[in-house]
């Protein structure tokens, strides 16, 4: 699988790969960790990168 991210930015990366390899019926229970990123202004967490959209839909693809 290749991923390219359009902002360039290697921090969407793991999130992205967990969620599509989710879509595609793979057990990622040990990848959990992955699944979201922190976004830190000066130390302190200001948002998130997670997946959105066909992504983070449920079921998995068959």
């Amino acid at each position: 699988m290749t991923l390219k991210i359009a902002d360039g930015a290697p921090r969407a990366r793991p999130v992205v790969m967990v969620a599509a390899l989710r879509r595609l019926g793979v057990d990622v229970s040990a990848l959990s960790g992955l699944a979201s990123a922190p976004i830190l202004g000066h130390g302190d967490k200001v948002g998130e990168v997670r997946s959105a959209g066909r992504l983070a839909a449920e079921p998995a693809l068959r």
